[in-house]
């Protein structure tokens, strides 16, 4: 049941993230960014429950300050840009992450994602 629910739980939360609406970039240059690059969903934590995170989700950090975001097949472009703890999507993502020791997680709907950095 738990793990049923995790899996709705993320489907939910890919399906949040690809229609959200993204806009376009300011150019920004974060070319010396430690979070340049790709980050890939490797597990996911609700409640006191871990799992691994099966579905396909990354997030692809350019220097000029854009980002993909992909889920399975679907792909929108959003912008990003550092924080004191971390980095945040903006312009409809609206997603923190928060650095933790070389990966990165990020709260959404309750479920905190762990991302890695390909």
């Amino acid at each position: 049941m738990k793990k049923r629910m995790i899996a709705v739980l993320c489907l939910m939360l890919a399906v949040c993230l690809v229609l959200s609406a993204c806009g376009k970039s300011e150019n920004k240059d974060l070319s010396e960014s430690k979070y340049l690059g790709t980050w890939k969903a490797v597990s996911m934590v609700l409640k006191d429950t871990t799992g691994t995170y099966d579905d396909e989700l990354y997030i692809v950090l350019n220097a000029d300050g854009t980002a993909i975001i992909r889920s399975d097949s679907e792909e929108d472009e959003c912008r990003w840009q550092e924080t004191k703890d971390g980095f945040k999507l903006t312009d409809g993502a609206n997603m923190t992450f928060k650095d933790d020791n070389g990966t990165v997680t990020s709260k959404v709907l309750g479920v905190t994602i762990l991302f890695e950095k390909q």
